[in-house]
């Protein structure tokens, strides 16, 4: 198993909503967090979304994270909400850039 690199100060971290929808009240205490300890955030396309109870429909929160995965700047994705819409996306997501460069979830 490869350990992914230790964080540095200006590291980016990446939040997506991989399952249930989240409002910016709730998520905003996190991300003041991860700005005062001197990351970056990106927050992902579907964060905001809704489709019924999930963050946006499941192409578009696969899409997402895939995109965090792939993305050599993020070095750490956080799921500001989890749970069973994460279970509907896990297939469609392509772990080959991440065995190759592994990054902190």
């Amino acid at each position: 198993m490869k350990t992914p690199p230790s964080l540095k100060k200006g590291d980016i971290i990446g939040i997506v909503c991989t399952a249930r929808k989240i409002d910016m009240k709730d998520l905003q205490p996190a991300i003041d967090m991860i700005d005062s300890w001197g990351f970056g955030v990106v927050l992902g396309k579907s964060v905001f979304m809704e489709e019924h109870q999930f963050a946006g429909d499941d192409k578009t929160r696969a899409e997402d994270f895939q995109d965090m995965l792939d993305n050599k700047n993020i070095k750490v994705i956080i799921a500001a909400r989890g749970g069973y819409g994460t279970v509907r996306i896990i297939d469609k997501l392509n772990f080959k850039k991440f065995k190759k460069y592994p990054k902190w979830l």
